[in-house]
């Protein structure tokens, strides 16, 4: 049994298979022709080319050889010797805009295909670009990227918002998306809203407000609109030239949508831009009303201030409702007596209470800085001036900024004209020792046309003492703020920047004559001393020609006032017969006669009209400098 099991064979069917040996075989018999590779063979070399080239067409040429192909496909126009080719380059933009190849805008844009299918190397190559303000390349590589380059895309149109000012093309942005089959994503609608809400430049246009109710509209009825798209909308159409579509919206029920803070606040900054002021009270007085308690915070109360102050209106009614309502609703804590030359507004405003709030808001910086601006807005200066300065020793200092300094030194120069300089120094130095407050060449420049202005006035520049305390001052305000150490006179002096100042305040005190002699020498000389130091070397200072030649112009009349003081009546032009102190007078006055010279071909210099250079008089200025400072200095005889 065993072995008839062990001899037993077992049958197998063979269907037969065609073999590439038998493929060629066939192909011989038929054309007595041996062929290298069977059809099988062929199509699997033909797969491999093909993926080969598609791996290839994703890569970008190397540098030298996308130059080539340049040079060869533009032989009318060669391109440039020094052409750089790459991401960082900005040269070479005409070709990415002319070019077909793939390959070739790869290497222009510093990628490859394979990176254009992943959504977060795209938008942080389009962030990169953005930085070093290469736009058309960033738009150019999120058009290639199409369905993976949304975030990218949301990207630029915020840099057309925030960094360029330019909201059109940001709108141009995303009506071409869907031509540049690029997706809208869940930010899209909120970037463009924002964006177009937050313009402070230009006003929104009225066919730009209808394709914000459009896309509004498309949203509501795909159930799709959210209240962060909701408000955003609010407030772009708050920012339109026609503020109407914002109210559309507003009264618009939409499910889920409801009305909080942030809808309150764009609808009373909506209110501020009705143009007629019967529709503007009528409205703002039905939306503050309607405010549920609950919502009621300061934010939305400055906002309701606000909308008064940004009115252009000459009734009383409006050009003070906003300083009463910052009283009403925080604690600035003006009394009657403090508000006794500000007259009433006569609108009735709603008190706390009508939203169950038992006592005023605290006050901050932005409170204290729309105070500030309602009162110079309306001309009630010495209301804002006085309680800055009532508050500098009080909790409520540490709320004061910049800005709101600004204000008040430009307040305290309208309103206190034969005061204004040496308060304004004052209220500097207050600044200058406060935490937080940065030194800023602006306000010195406000104090110097204190400073100015006082010294126009006939009430300082008819009283010899008058003039000198306030030129004094002024001197002592620029030793303490401005000098600047010489090592080649080891002593501090003023720099040049300062006389174009300190020359306009000496005129206008000399209005009458009374600027004293000593005065007139003292400055000179500071002047001498600061071309001796080097400060006055233009070629050192970017500064345009036109202030150069100021200042060269005011140097000149302040010389020219020096000499007249030095006159001498009656000399018949016999040097020797002068005493000697009227000798040294005689010679520094003919010493400063050449300055004023030098000065005057200075001038002609900027102008390109000598033919000396700047150098040449800027060394013989310093040479004549320094024979004419001891001789001043010598000098006892008045001027």
């Amino acid at each position: 049994m065993l072995r008839s099991l062990c001899c037993r064979r077992s049958l197998h069917t063979y269907t037969p298979h065609s073999s590439q040996l038998r493929e060629k075989l066939s192909h011989f018999e038929k054309f007595n022709v041996l062929p290298n590779k069977s059809k099988k063979q062929l199509e699997h070399l033909t797969e491999r080319k093909r993926l080969k080239w598609k791996k290839l067409n994703k890569t970008a040429y190397s540098k030298d050889q996308a130059l080539h192909i340049i040079r060869k496909s533009y032989p009318q126009s060669p391109p440039p010797q020094n052409l750089q080719l790459g991401p960082t380059s900005e040269s070479d933009l005409e070709f990415l805009a002319k070019s077909k190849d793939k390959r070739l805008i790869y290497t222009i844009l510093g990628i490859n295909g394979e990176q254009l299918r992943d959504a977060r190397l795209i938008a942080r190559d389009v962030q990169k670009f953005l930085k070093r303000g290469q736009v058309e390349k960033a738009v150019f590589l999120t058009r290639l990227a199409k369905k993976k380059g949304a975030a990218a895309m949301n990207s630029i149109m915020e840099y057309y918002f925030n960094e360029l000012n330019q909201p059109q093309s940001a709108v141009d942005m995303y009506n071409w998306r869907k031509k540049w089959d690029i997706p809208i994503n869940e930010y899209s609608n909120t970037i463009l809203f924002k964006g177009l809400a937050e313009q402070k430049s230009s006003f929104v246009s009225n066919n730009t407000a209808e394709m914000i109710l459009n896309i509004v509209t498309r949203r509501i009825e795909s159930g799709e609109l959210n209240q962060i798209e909701f408000n955003a909308a609010l407030g772009a159409l708050a920012n339109c030239t026609d503020v109407t579509g914002a109210f559309k919206l507003y009264e618009k029920q939409i499910p889920g949508i409801k009305r909080d803070a942030i809808t309150y606040t764009w609808m009373l900054r909506a209110c501020s831009r009705i143009k007629t002021e019967e529709l503007f009270l009528e409205m703002v007085d039905e939306l503050i009303k309607t405010i549920p308690g609950r919502i009621i915070d300061s934010r939305l109360l400055f906002e309701y201030c606000k909308a008064f102050h940004s009115r252009e209106s000459p009734s009383p009614k409006i050009k003070y409702a906003c300083l009463y309502a910052l009283n009403e609703y925080f604690q600035l804590s003006l009394t009657p007596e403090f508000l006794k030359n500000v007259p009433n507004s006569e609108l009735q405003l709603y008190p706390l209470s009508h939203w169950n709030i038992d006592r005023k808001f605290s006050v901050n910086k932005h409170v204290i800085g729309l105070f500030v601006e309602s009162c110079l807005k309306a001309n009630c200066n010495d209301v804002s001036i006085k309680w800055v300065k009532d508050n500098l020793s009080t909790s409520k200092k540490t709320m004061l900024d910049l800005p709101i300094f600004y204000s008040i030194l430009q307040a305290i120069i309208k309103t206190h004209p034969t005061t204004c300089g040496d308060e304004c120094s004052e209220l500097f130095k207050v600044t200058k020792s406060m935490e937080g407050i940065p030194f800023s060449k602006h306000t010195l420049k406000l104090v110097y046309k204190a400073y100015e202005r006082q010294a126009l006035r006939s009430y300082t520049n008819k009283d010899d003492i008058k003039c000198q305390n306030l030129i004094t001052n002024c001197q002592k305000f620029i030793s303490e703020n401005e000098s600047v150490y010489s090592n080649t006179l080891k002593e501090k002096v003023y720099p040049k920047q300062v006389y174009q100042f300190l020359f306009p305040i000496i005129k206008n005190c000399n209005a009458n004559g009374k600027v004293s002699n000593a005065t007139l020498k003292s400055i000179t000389q500071e002047f001498l001393k600061t071309i001796l130091a080097g400060f006055y070397n233009d070629g050192n200072e970017k500064e345009s020609i036109e202030k150069k030649k100021y200042l060269a112009l005011e140097a000149i009349r302040f010389i020219n006032t020096t000499i007249e003081r030095m006159r001498m009546d009656g000399f018949d032009g016999d040097i020797k017969k002068l005493p000697t102190e009227e000798r040294k007078t005689f010679h520094t006055r003919r010493l400063l006669l050449r300055l004023k010279e030098n000065l005057l071909e200075q001038i002609t210099a900027f102008e390109g009209k000598d033919t000396k250079s700047l150098d040449e008089i800027q060394t013989g200025l310093k040479q004549l400098t320094q024979r004419l400072l001891p001789k001043l200095s010598e000098n006892t005889v008045p001027l």
